[in-house]
């Protein structure tokens, strides 16, 4: 749940949309509907396993992605450190 964590904290920007959720495992994007409700937004869209990215991408009312992992953290990480974007 480390995404859902990070992703609330964009709840309590004014005007921001969370439109859709992603996850390999469909029940752990369900779950972070909860922090939605909290801030009274509407459900977002779900998606989930092989090709739920894949589908979210195919989006067009989607301005920032929020993608947790700790292998892309890693990866970013070591290409910080070696200058690259």
């Amino acid at each position: 749940m480390r995404g859902a964590v990070l992703w609330k904290r964009f709840t309590y920007i004014p005007g921001t949309q969370i439109v859709a959720l992603c996850d390999y495992e469909k029940e752990r994007a369900e779950k972070c509907q909860k922090y939605l409700k909290e801030a009274s937004l509407p459900k977002a869209a779900v998606y989930s396993g092989d090709k739920g990215y894949e589908e979210l991408c195919k989006r067009d009312d989607i301005d920032l992605g929020l993608y947790c992992n700790r292998l892309v953290a890693s990866f970013s990480g070591s290409k910080m450190r070696i200058g690259k974007r």
